[in-house]
């Protein structure tokens, strides 16, 4: 291998070395594998939906958190978030109920609803 291809060999490896160290950089903001459980605690995770929940959104009014005694949040670490659930008692209607995501690493809510 003469000079010229060995430094071109090189520089070819030196870059991808980079870029793959860049991509594990970019995979460990968004959830560290190495780490076991969630970065949110369950309470920290159901305070913020709660707080997104009593917010005026053009969707719909804030919810009275009152009337909706019966939230859970369940971690999943798949997808590197809560998923707080929320059942209306008394339950009047079908789809009486709503759900928020909360991202674990950055905090950002998601809502998806019943009627």
């Amino acid at each position: 291998m003469n000079a010229m291809n060995h430094i071109a060999c090189w520089s070819l490896v030196a870059v991808v070395t980079v870029g793959c160290t860049h991509l594990d950089a970019q995979r460990q903001s968004r959830h560290d594998p190495q780490q076991i459980g969630p970065r949110l605690s369950e309470a920290e995770a159901l305070g913020i939906a709660d707080g997104f929940a009593k917010e005026i959104r053009d969707e719909h009014e804030p919810f009275d958190l009152k009337s909706y005694p019966d939230r859970t949040a369940v971690f999943d670490e798949e997808d590197a978030a809560w998923w707080v659930h929320y059942v209306r008692r008394p339950n009047r209607h079908l789809g009486d109920h709503f759900g928020i995501r909360v991202d674990d690493v950055s905090g950002t809510t998601e809502f998806f609803g019943g009627k």
